[in-house]
């Protein structure tokens, strides 16, 4: 798949093709991790996800993925509402002067629940998150992303483009789960 961006920048002085590029990439990683995300959608939905969600929910999808097979890596991607129910969750007397406690609240991060490496993402739209393993997705790319900068006279500037040539594919449904609250 094609993933691109484009700008036109006036020539009016002092402008920093650098920063420019650093912003058109980020939209390029905005694009491509929607991508992945709609893959992930494409997983088993949880059935077992309370409202808010809460460490014990995360805990049973990892046993899920295990219960699959998958020894290796998990890793969580979640809404930033969801992280943050999740760190309200930790947030209880539950877990109440442990070290996992104090890292989640003094860091802001989640860090790792039952072996599972925990992210949050505003690009998780649909649903509450995802848990997945290291092999459930594949990404094949054909290089990184592409800059390139051309004078437009027309418009007294440069056209800027970034464009990514890459796509992912969910191979193993078995080891992703998309987290659903029911």
């Amino acid at each position: 798949d094609l993933f691109a961006v484009r700008t036109t920048v006036r020539a009016l002085g002092a402008i920093d093709p650098a920063e420019i590029g650093r912003t058109l990439g980020q939209a390029i990683a905005k694009k491509f991790d929607a991508h992945v995300f709609a893959q992930l959608d494409g997983s088993g939905d949880s059935s077992f996800d309370s409202v808010p969600m809460t460490v014990e929910d995360v805990i049973d999808g990892v046993a899920d993925i295990r219960g699959n097979g998958e020894m290796g890596p998990v890793y969580g991607v979640f809404s930033p509402a969801e992280a943050m129910n999740l760190m309200k969750n930790v947030a209880s007397t539950s877990f109440a002067g442990g070290d996992f406690q104090s890292e989640v609240l003094r860091s802001g991060a989640l860090g790792n629940i039952a072996g599972a490496t925990i992210f949050m993402s505003p690009q998780v739209t649909s649903g509450a998150g995802y848990l997945f393993s290291g092999d459930a997705c594949r990404i094949a790319m054909q290089k990184n992303v592409d800059i390139e900068v051309a004078r437009r006279a027309a418009a007294v500037g440069n056209d800027i483009v970034a464009s990514l040539h890459a796509k992912c594919k969910l191979i193993d449904t078995a080891r992703a789960i998309k987290l659903v609250n029911v």
